[in-house]
């Protein structure tokens, strides 16, 4: 009999697609469709059959030759075959005869509330009958208004759930925020008090007006000029930080020798390491390496990731900054110490704005908590990215990569 072939025309619930990304909207081929499905010249008993099978179907669809021409609504078949004297006379007829030649097709792209208000205005039997869902006039899958019903409840859920990671998201930036303030009102103040001070004692001549009073006065200058540039630069680092991630930032790229910048780096802070009673050890690259880069950015994020090990490293540790080129092609700068560390769980809130580890205003190393994000936002400029290894009472690794087509090993010259 033609309806034991039937049995095997796909499985009667077929998920279609995965739940949408947030904000996305929620559409048909969201739903766990019926793929059963006959043609017109099967029996209405062929259908009663399937439907009083599984009662999960909630129709089916008709297809004759590839296109849909029909379905047949559940609840009124099982309600005409309910009669015996029906039945007698429909069971073995074509299921034409009994098929809504009209069903309710929709595109599997169309938006599960635009569904619902289109089932309400132009077909309000599918409440019961069900709806087709089908691309191009080819069936996919027979769906129903239970299936909608389900699929609003799991969209409600998500929407819940990410507006509340969003709630949560909202108050950890607005905490974090509020402690980047209460820590950059101690950054400011403290250089602002000494332009303050220093000012007032060279404007009312403090220690007088001969020779020696002005050489202390020529000090405090220096000391103005000094807390002016700490300011400066605290508000170049927010000023950048902001632009990079409202995607404003630009690079000025030239070529530069790898060799130079770090070298440059490590004469930068030799005399600061030597003070603090750290090794510092500094190694270029074993070839003659050139970078397509923006060198001023480059090197502040060097800057910024040795200025951290020097500060965060105890009198007596080591601190190292060497350059290799890897076996992709890709330029690796690696700066090590072997300080303080970070634990695992303060790994990943390290690059984030407006955080620090050591948060509290009595911490023992100043700070604004802004070079981290800045350093990993230039180096994204860059298409490469700043990975962070660390151990509590054993040290950090920072390493810099930039990406091979950025990198060119020059020949030596014979």
């Amino acid at each position: 009999m033609e309806f034991e072939s039937l049995k095997s025309i796909g499985n009667c619930r077929t998920a279609m697609a995965a739940t949408p990304s947030a904000n996305a909207p929620w559409r048909a081929n969201l739903l766990t469709l019926h793929a059963r499905f006959l043609p017109p010249s099967a029996s209405c008993g062929d259908a009663y059959a399937l439907l009083a099978a599984d009662e999960d179907l909630p129709g089916l669809a008709i297809i004759d030759d590839g296109t849909i021409v029909g379905s047949i609504d559940r609840h009124s078949l099982l309600t005409t075959f309910a009669r015996p004297v029906v039945r007698d006379v429909y069971e073995r007829r074509p299921v034409a005869l009994l098929m809504d030649r009209a069903p309710l097709i929709v595109d599997p792209d169309t938006n599960i509330t635009d569904l619902s208000e289109r089932i309400g205005r132009d077909k309000p039997s599918a409440l019961m009958s069900g709806f087709i869902i089908a691309r191009d006039g080819k069936f996919i899958g027979m769906g129903s208004v239970l299936d909608i019903l389900q699929l609003q409840v799991a969209e409600g859920r998500q929407r819940g759930q990410e507006l509340e990671a969003a709630r949560m998201e909202a108050v950890r930036a607005d905490a974090a925020k509020s402690q980047f303030l209460a820590n950059m009102s101690h950054e400011l103040r403290t250089p602002l008090n000494a332009v303050i001070g220093f000012a007032d004692i060279i404007h009312g001549e403090m220690f007088g007006a001969g020779e020696a009073a002005w050489n202390r006065y020529k000090d405090y200058a220096g000391d103005i000029g000094a807390s002016g540039r700490f300011l400066l630069d605290v508000i170049n680092d927010i000023l950048d930080l902001t632009k990079a991630a409202a995607g404003k930032a630009e690079l000025r790229e030239d070529r530069m020798s790898v060799a130079d910048i770090v070298t440059g780096v490590g004469r930068f802070f030799r005399e600061r390491a030597q003070e603090a009673e750290l090794t510092l050890e500094i190694r270029g690259p074993e070839e003659d390496i050139e970078l397509w880069a923006d060198e001023t950015k480059l090197k502040q994020v060097l800057l910024n990731l040795v200025s951290n090990a020097i500060k965060f490293t105890p009198a007596g540790g080591r601190v190292s900054m060497r350059a290799d080129v890897r076996a992709d092609g890709s330029l690796a700068i690696t700066i090590a110490d072997s300080g303080i560390g970070i634990a695992k769980a303060d790994l990943d809130r390290i690059f984030q704005p407006f955080v620090q580890v050591d948060s509290s205003l009595s911490r023992r190393h100043a700070g604004t908590g802004l070079g981290l994000p800045l350093a990993r936002s230039f180096v994204e400029l860059h298409g490469g990215t700043v990975e962070i290894d660390s151990e509590p009472g054993t040290g950090t690794r920072a390493t810099v990569l930039l990406p091979a087509a950025r990198v060119h090993v020059v020949a030596l010259q014979d």
